[in-house]
């Protein structure tokens, strides 16, 4: 890199790229180790050996780890990914499954390194941009409503039912790790949702229960409550999901549900609602709560023609 763009890329953080090797698109991440001393060492030894292989593994996958010299900066070379929502839910099940598998990525930091020699790994930073998908094809970086080669608009993506996708966690730099198994009390107020009951004061709290609220309210604002700014209001149909939602966002920490290394009541609670749910639940469309009632009529018929047809 040319010693002149670090200053510039050090304000943007991400690029996109392409690797020469096979034309493959990356995105590169520039990291502070000032800032951010473990999140290299992390994301290598998440993505190490067994680890790597290992399904429940949600880390992103890392190309190549580019050490800028003479400076406490470091390119992270990582897949190209797609927004959490792209392409749009088609089916209530397609969104259940993206429960399940956000879950399971909160999870696997504990997974891979709870289970080993740390006692509790910890995210810190669940929010809505903190998960991407893999699927096919990639638009433009900057301009999803292009090909990358600015060829015209991009090829219609297949739904996540044609075209099962996985969810990766993309942010480790918050993560920590706690060396023993004893309550531990910090000082709130980090990440990215400033609505945690437990940010009100400036007293001192756990934060597990403040993960576990965070991941409940990024699920529920997308797919249920929707989000203050208007610009998301929520969908239709997933009522089933209430109870857990409510119980995962509770103004007392103490209430809420545990999703450590060995207590999963959280994913035992989805999986059993997603057993619960009917065949024609599980392929009922994904409607807007602020839908006209005419459109989402004629949506509904195109929907279920379409589900007609075996996938």
């Amino acid at each position: 890199m040319c010693t002149y763009l670090i200053p510039y890329f050090q304000q943007i953080r991400l690029l996109d790229a392409t690797r020469i090797s096979d034309n493959a698109p990356v995105m590169l991440k520039l990291c502070n180790l000032i800032d951010y001393p473990e999140e290299v060492s992390i994301l290598e030894f998440l993505l190490s050996g067994e680890r790597a292989t290992d399904p429940r593994n949600h880390c992103i996958p890392i190309y190549e780890i580019l050490r800028i010299p003479d400076s406490d900066l470091t390119d992270i070379g990582m897949l190209f990914l797609y927004d959490l929502v792209s392409p749009k839910f088609d089916t209530v099940g397609e969104a259940v499954e993206c429960f399940r598998q956000l879950l399971e990525a909160h999870q696997c930091p504990a997974y891979l390194m709870g289970l080993l020699y740390f006692s509790h790994p910890l995210n810190r930073d669940c929010k809505c941009d903190s998960f991407m998908v893999e699927s096919t094809p990639l638009p433009h970086p900057l301009k999803p409503e292009t090909r990358r080669d600015f060829g015209g608009p991009p090829r219609a993506l297949k739904t996540r039912t044609q075209n099962p996708v996985k969810y990766f966690s993309i942010d480790y730099n918050l993560l920590s790790r706690y060396n023993d198994v004893g309550r531990h009390l910090e000082l709130g107020g980090w990440g990215g949702d400033k609505t945690v009951p437990e940010f009100r004061t400036e007293e001192l709290c756990d934060p597990f229960p403040v993960d576990v609220y965070c991941l409940g309210n990024t699920i529920r604002r997308y797919f249920t409550k929707g989000y203050e700014d208007g610009m998301n209001p929520g969908k239709k149909g997933f009522g089933f999901m209430k109870d857990l939602f409510q119980d995962m966002c509770r103004d007392d920490p103490k209430t809420r549900p545990t999703m450590n290394v060995t207590v999963t009541e959280v994913i035992s609670r989805v999986q059993i609602i997603q057993l619960g749910l009917s065949e024609l639940k599980l392929r009922s469309r994904v409607p807007a709560k602020d839908e006209f009632i005419v459109l989402g009529l004629f949506r509904s018929l195109n929907h279920w023609v379409r589900q007609i047809v075996p996938i």
